[in-house]
């Protein structure tokens, strides 16, 4: 037997046990016996290593070779995948080093899953790059139809498919963050920028268009159905893109059915969700982006629909989201260094600044009518927050009385380590002392640096266990909203009404989303952590096979992923990874391209 035969034996029986593998201490001495873990599971770790070595020696045949860094993202995942196990058993990083059998069973479960993300990585790699695609023999109406009207077709399929999700949820869905711009408009809180001022400016809109039609369920749900509106025809200008770039059959045909069933699109379009439209804007960012880069000649100059369509998407990205401008401001600097000529730079120049232009307008008439209060610097530092609520609650006796002022005079110190929640960053965030002046801020600075230096573990632990689900691809993340979201008083005062049937309704579209969630692979790919391995990989893949042009086309992901670690929580919040996900088929049939294009070079 050759070495690579042997080879493949043992990745294949790494891969099956790691699929199978429990890392629960059951014993009272915290030794558990690694056959302990396979209890009544041998035969099936057998026949799934027998899949397994099938498929490495049918990949060997036909599947390009991985290079190095595709090998390594594939081991960062691995050793991802142990890190979420240990979270979610014991919300710490400690349990595969209990004890020496837990050491081996967690290097089984790495290199196991390794060697599983290097082979899925190499048939995605096969999937772009023209070797393995679905063949479509017959040429019916509705593939004439796709082809010659690609937009409006998956446009109008894409609609016709969420119909009955804004019937059921009829009017509107909504998050507890809109429902207290709602109350605001209700006079019920003070105005505030801690929600965007631009979704107020829309609910203030939808409430008065309720109020002139004299019901507000229409009001609310003219906000839906013109976000459902706009969402499918980014969606089908995206379509539009893949079939131009020549995007694989398979990829134009799973991303087109995923946006039409998968529970992350159907049931979020429905909600009034700020991150749907800034997740959609960017989506639309994306497509100029790519069009720009593969699709039109670099002589040319830029139309007056790139200048309108990028500006469109950046105000709504800047306005739904303030963390947008650390999306769209690398994103400018790497248009305006990836271009040549000098129209050219200043069309983006111009680009890139419209939108701040046009928003420092809106905010000043919306602050002339409404004087809301500013939103709190607290919320934007929530990774040193709970970093600083950790090293409290771990090494309280090493904090210093110099370092406690410090961190008191930004965050009550008292109550940091009582309301410290490993995988959510509110309760600390809730601690912050709006009295803060500059000079308590760099005071905090300071000792938050110094506990860094003596322990950067504990920092670093904060900051991995709450966003332990970002690259996690078997754990259910998925946040549902049902009903209104509003109270008895605050549907009576907006004139909203739902009726015993529609949460009827609700229960049975549950119960299939349910059912469909438990078919193969349907958890995963509405889930944020297989997205985000998707990127990792297709960023390897786009570094090993040296694609020009690639790393700017994926930036939007890769930044938003930067942003995700910075943020509040992950864990039933996967609306703050939507640009991941609804960016991801559009940046393959790219990346399908630019590799194609690199083969014939």
């Amino acid at each position: 037997m050759s070495a690579l035969k042997i080879g493949n034996v043992l990745r294949a029986g790494l891969m099956a046990w790691a699929l199978f593998m429990d890392l629960n201490l059951r014993s009272g001495n915290n030794y558990v016996n690694l056959g302990e873990s396979l209890t009544g599971t041998s035969g099936a770790v057998a026949l799934a290593a027998l899949a397994c070595l099938l498929a490495l020696s049918w990949a060997d045949e036909r599947l390009p070779k991985a290079g190095l860094r595709v090998r390594l993202a594939a081991l960062f995942l691995g050793v991802w995948q142990v890190i979420a196990v240990s979270v979610a058993n014991t919300n710490d990083l400690n349990q595969p080093f209990l004890s020496s059998s837990q050491m081996l069973k967690a290097a089984v479960l790495a290199l196991g899953m390794a060697s599983l993300f290097e082979l899925l990585f190499r048939l995605l790699e096969a999937g772009l790059d023209g070797r393995l695609d679905v063949r479509i023999q017959r040429d019916g109406a509705l593939r004439r139809a796709y082809r010659a009207h690609t937009l409006p077709f998956c446009m109008a399929v894409v609609l016709l498919c969420w119909l009955p999700h804004l019937a059921v949820s009829y009017p509107a869905s909504m998050n507890s963050d809109t429902q207290s711009q709602l109350d605001q408009i209700l006079g019920l809180l003070p105005w505030s920028k801690h929600h965007p001022t631009l979704l107020a400016f829309f609910l203030l809109g939808t409430t008065r268009l309720g109020h002139a039609l004299g019901s507000g369920n229409a009001g609310l749900f003219a906000y839906v159905l013109a976000q459902a509106v706009f969402a499918a025809a980014v969606i089908g200008y995206s379509q539009w893109i893949m079939r131009r770039l020549c995007a694989p059959v398979w990829l134009r045909a799973l991303s087109l059915a995923l946006c039409a069933f998968a529970p992350v699109y159907c049931d979020n379009i429905t909600v009034i969700l700020k991150d749907v439209p800034y997740s959609y804007a960017m989506l639309l960012m994306l497509c100029e982006m790519v069009r720009q880069r593969f699709l039109e000649k670099e002589g040319d100059g830029f139309s007056a629909g790139f200048v309108l369509r990028m500006t469109l998407s950046a105000f709504l990205m800047l306005r739904m989201r303030p963390n947008g401008a650390m999306v769209w401001i690398p994103i400018c600097a790497a248009l305006f260094l990836g271009t040549r000529g000098r129209k050219r730079r200043a069309a983006i120049a111009a680009v890139a600044a419209l939108p701040f232009l046009l928003g420092a307008g809106f905010d000043a008439a919306f602050d002339a009518r409404f004087h809301p209060q500013a939103a709190s610097l607290g919320e934007a530092l929530s990774l040193p927050f709970q970093q600083t609520a950790r090293f409290v609650s771990e090494y309280a006796s090493e904090v210093t009385d110099e370092e406690r002022a410090a961190i008191d005079g930004v965050l009550v110190y008292d109550e940091l380590a009582k309301r410290y929640q490993p995988e959510l960053s509110d309760p600390v965030k809730a601690m912050y002392r709006k009295t803060a002046t500059p000079r308590d801020w760099l005071a905090y600075g300071r000792a938050w640096a110094s506990q860094m230096i003596r322990h950067p573990g504990c920092c670093l632990s904060a900051t991995i266990i709450q966003n332990a689900l970002l690259f996690d691809v078997s754990t259910y993340n998925l946040a549902i909203f049902t009903g209104t979201g509003l109270s008895t008083q605050e549907e009576e005062a907006l004139d909203i009404h739902r009726s015993g049937t529609q949460t009827r309704l609700e229960r049975m579209e549950s119960n299939l989303r349910q059912a469909a969630l438990a078919l193969p692979f349907a958890l995963q790919l509405n889930t944020l952590g297989f997205y985000c391995a998707v990127l990792l990989g297709a960023f390897a893949i786009a570094c090993s096979r040296k694609v020009r042009g690639m790393l700017t086309i994926l930036l939007p992901q890769m930044l938003t992923m930067a942003v995700i670690l910075c943020g509040p929580c992950i864990e039933h919040q996967d609306r703050y990874g939507f640009p991941v996900i609804y960016l991801m088929p559009l940046a393959l049939a790219a990346l399908s391209c630019a590799l194609r294009r690199t083969q014939r070079d």
